[in-house]
């Protein structure tokens, strides 16, 4: 198991003062801390099931070197010190209507953290992160959603045999994990995957994932695909692909943690009408 560093650790290595635990997971406890330099940052000290989710992620912020993203100060032993963002994160456009906006800014920061060079090592590969999938028991998915379960396993079988090309993405990417900085937005958390450049914009396409009447809206999913397409160059077909493929692997995720899936399964509606 990786070494993981203590609190007092860390606040020896960095030279921080002050940590005020903000809030505590199964993957991680964050804290506000004080910088030598009197500024706020912010500590993640990740538990052992955080590195096992998350540390690959904390490497790829550290690589994308605060372009797009937040700026990454100490990166050791478990622990990921970075500045302290204190604005608000994107689902303020979001509910105040501007949703649309909100994802131009998602695929704009999405294209812009990948303007590096060699990939940062132990990235997961995007055919590891669907394994699950396709030996997933189906009586495990609710009866009236098993039909649109197969159809949507369908799809994502042929996205994944049909990549052409493999960058580092985000893997996680939604409004909520987007803030604002007082000047720019960036990006925070990223999980780190290796996978086609669309799929970094599937997830945006069940987000938020607690406004319903924003994701299963009349035409939201074709709008959307649209939309990214023009900002990013890739067919919009692809991105209502990724879509309903990982719609299907979010469902598995969270009925395998305990959740009812509800709501990607709910989303397949929506974009199996935006695929037609």
């Amino acid at each position: 198991m990786q070494k993981r560093a203590t609190l007092d650790e860390c606040c020896k290595t960095w030279s921080l003062k002050n940590p005020a635990l903000l809030f505590e997971s199964v993957l991680a406890d964050l804290y506000r801390v004080e910088l030598p330099s009197g500024k706020a940052g912010a500590l993640k000290l990740f538990t052992p099931q955080g590195l096992a989710d998350e540390w690959n992620g904390a490497q790829l912020l550290a690589w994308y070197g605060g372009k797009g993203a937040v700026d990454v100060l100490g990166l050791k032993d478990g622990a990921l010190l970075m500045v302290w963002l204190k604005g608000e994160s994107l689902m303020v456009l979001c509910d105040d209507g501007r949703s649309d906006a909100a994802a131009m800014i998602v695929a704009e920061l999405s294209i812009l953290v990948r303007g590096q060079s060699t990939p940062p090592p132990g990235l997961t590969s995007i055919d590891t992160r669907f394994e699950k999938l396709f030996d997933y028991p189906e009586t495990d998915i609710p009866v009236e959603n098993r039909d649109a379960f197969r159809q949507a396993k369908t799809v994502a079988t042929g996205m994944l045999s049909g990549i052409v090309e493999r960058v580092p993405l985000h893997g996680d990417l939604h409004f909520r994990n987007v803030l604002f900085d007082g000047v720019e937005w960036r990006l925070i958390d990223p999980k780190g995957v290796m996978g086609p450049p669309a799929y970094d914009l599937a997830n945006l396409f069940i987000n938020p994932w607690d406004r319903p009447k924003i994701v299963l809206a009349e035409g939201r999913a074709k709008s959307l695909a649209r939309l990214l397409s023009e900002t990013t160059g890739y067919a919009a077909q692809e991105l209502i692909g990724w879509a309903i493929a990982h719609a299907v692997i979010a469902a598995v995720w969270h009925i395998s943690a305990g959740g009812s899936g509800r709501h990607p399964l709910r989303a397949f509606d929506v974009l199996f009408e935006a695929q037609a």
